[in-house]
């Protein structure tokens, strides 16, 4: 992977509960980090739950390894584009040690 290749901005997050002094919890996203990453699309279904459709997206990025904050816990965070509109559940993760690249694959969620 050529480091002119990561040239989309993306935005992880990490969603903290806290309560709200009435018994019940409220959810508040945290930036842990910023990081260039090369994206590439590899499916957009549309699928249909509850009588809406919508479309689920699934994208692949590969950037460098020493950008996530804690790799191990990789299922607490959520991806987003710098001025996007779609947050992306992270499913896999897959780190290179011999190039020091990190690639993962994440679908959209609401």
């Amino acid at each position: 992977m050529d480091a002119g290749k990561l040239d989309t901005r993306i935005g992880v997050y990490r969603l903290n509960q806290t309560t709200d002094g009435y018994g019940g919890f409220s959810d508040s996203p945290t930036l842990l980090t910023t990081l260039w990453a090369n994206v590439t699309y590899l499916s957009g279904e549309m699928k249909t739950e509850n009588g809406s459709r919508k479309q689920a997206q699934k994208i692949k990025l590969i950037f460098r390894n020493h950008a996530l904050v804690n790799p191990n816990n990789y299922f607490e965070y959520y991806l987003q584009f710098s001025g996007g509109a779609y947050k992306y559940r992270i499913v896999n993760m897959f780190e290179s040690t011999p190039d020091f690249y990190t690639t993962i694959e994440a679908v959209t969620f609401s």
